[in-house]
């Protein structure tokens, strides 16, 4: 299991450096631990923004925004975004055990529907900005809404082997202009982005296959009740 301490150095040796980092953050008051303590964090939302990692997906109710006028925006609900979103996957309404068709916030022909809940088309749903907070907020007329979304894990800790050699390139390759100050630096850097794309290629792969093998049969909620 890698630490923060350990993608550091393992990029910092990438790049011929010694990899002797103690402390990335706070910083060890070394410069390559202030250099890794500065870029790390902006690898690290990179790498979550590149692909929908199954290993970092959640699916949550959404909370409604209540100081937000709906009706500029043309729908009938404002949710707030989730936190820690990176992206949203998918949204869904979920039925109670007495709703049926009817009772959609939706055309039933434009969603796939399942026994408990019905997913929403892209085109029916949007994400906006928020400036009351600075943030995000999803827009949809949908009435009891729960997002997928792909989630920003801060926790080096919880990442796949395959997530983190892909991260530790693409470290290496923030890191070199800093660290080498030459003009060789960008080819250097160029280089090195090519190898993360490479490593990030075979990291979705070996992702999506996980998510194939995890992937549990859908049961519709009449049946799985008789298993409590």
């Amino acid at each position: 299991m890698a630490t923060e301490v350990d993608i550091c150095n393992l990029a910092l040796s990438l790049l011929g450096e010694k990899a002797d980092v103690v402390s990335v953050n706070p910083s060890d008051g070394s410069e390559n631990a202030g250099l890794c303590n500065r870029w790390f964090p902006m690898a690290k939302r990179r790498i979550f923004e590149d692909a929908d990692w199954g290993f970092a997906q959640r699916r949550v109710r959404l909370s409604e925004l209540a100081n937000v006028d709906s009706k500029i925006y043309g729908a009938a609900k404002v949710y707030a975004f989730p936190s820690d979103a990176v992206r949203i996957i998918g949204l869904y309404e979920v039925l109670g055990e007495k709703e049926n068709q009817a009772k959609f916030s939706i055309d039933p022909d434009d969603a796939r529907q399942f026994d408990d809940e019905i997913e929403i088309p892209r085109s029916q749903w949007r994400v906006e900005y928020n400036a009351a907070n600075s943030n995000r907020m999803i827009i949809t007329n949908v009435k009891k809404a729960v997002a997928h979304y792909t989630a920003y894990i801060d926790s080096v800790a919880l990442y796949p082997t395959y997530f983190t050699e892909a991260l530790v390139l693409l470290l290496a390759a923030y890191l070199v202009g800093p660290i080498k100050r030459q003009s060789s630096a960008s080819t250097e850097a160029t280089n090195l982005m090519k190898q993360y794309q490479q490593a990030l290629s075979v990291a979705k792969t070996i992702d999506g296959q996980a998510m194939v093998r995890q992937k549990m049969l859908r049961v519709p909620s009449k049946i799985s009740s008789r298993w409590v």
